[in-house]
């Protein structure tokens, strides 16, 4: 399969299968004709062709696990293609293009935004050591090997890879540099963890769109909801609104209602909405 023809397939992501792994091996033997010829704008051509596909595949995958309800293995995928867009967009703009790029990195956040994970571990560490991805020779501060972070050589993505380590501490944090450590509950038997997170948003979605490039938007407003739901609470206990540590008497109970997220979707049809008050606290992904 020639590159046209491989371009011609990655174009048609939203309307017909696409076998990636056949286009993997396809993209990896011309890459290594490539190199050999010493063709560097040829491989660094397959090599963004080879970020598409990954990108493309992770989506699909991600969109398929939330409709499966695996929610956690898709938000790591929904991350890997996001990181994979970072690295790629300073290559290949992804505004003009008909691999459906700008489409899956604003959906992606849009995904993201209705996620109920909010809290996420960082750890902190001292990079002893650290070698270039493409020589492998060992960073000194006064003796670089002439790699520049984030180019592309031979078809390959230069990055510093960290071989020698040491952990100094872990954080809690709401932004994280990498997405992929969500803060779980331990199970009660002690091996372990349990998923406790109100996903009731991304299923109400699922139900609206059926395929990977349906078209959908998303509002969040907040408006009062009838005291009369929370009748269970104390004027003591913390505010049912979630975004306060203020009392309820301190805070809502002084109000027409309880202050409460709504999710607006807008899916080819009018929209629609629902109350999420184990959420309330979302906030839209900037």
């Amino acid at each position: 399969m020639e590159i046209d023809k491989i371009k011609e397939e990655l174009s048609s992501v939203s309307t017909k299968e696409i076998n990636y792994s056949e286009l993997a091996e396809i993209l990896k033997r011309k890459k290594a004709e490539a190199v050999k010829l010493s063709d560097e704008p040829l491989a660094k051509e397959i090599w963004i062709l080879e970020q598409v596909c990954k990108i493309q595949q992770r989506y699909l995958e991600a969109f398929n696990k939330i409709k499966q309800r695996d929610f956690y293995n898709a938000w790591c995928l929904l991350e890997k293609a996001e990181i994979g867009l970072l690295f790629l967009k300073k290559h290949f703009s992804i505004n003009e293009n008909p691999y459906q790029l700008k489409f899956i990195n604003d959906v992606i956040r849009k995904y993201q935004s209705i996620y109920p994970y909010r809290l996420f571990f960082s750890t902190e560490l001292i990079e002893k050591e650290k070698e270039c991805s493409i020589c492998g020779k060992v960073y000194k501060l006064r003796d670089s090997c002439g790699h520049i972070t984030g180019e592309i050589y031979n078809g390959e993505l230069c990055l510093w890879k960290v071989t020698k380590s040491e952990l100094v501490g872990v954080a809690v944090v709401e932004n994280p540099v990498h997405k992929y450590a969500v803060a779980f509950l331990k199970s009660g038997e002690g091996e372990g963890v349990e998923d406790n997170y109100d996903y009731s948003s991304l299923e109400y979605l699922m139900k609206l769109i059926n395929q990977p490039f349906d078209t959908w938007d998303i509002d969040f407003v907040v408006k009062y909801v009838s005291h009369n739901l929370f009748k269970t609470y104390s004027p003591d206990e913390t505010c049912p609104c979630n975004q306060t540590d203020k009392t309820y008497s301190e805070c809502c109970l002084k109000e027409k209602g309880v202050k409460s997220l709504f999710h607006e979707f807008v899916v080819e049809k009018p929209s629609k909405e629902i109350i999420l008050p184990n959420s309330i606290a979302i906030k839209l992904s900037k």
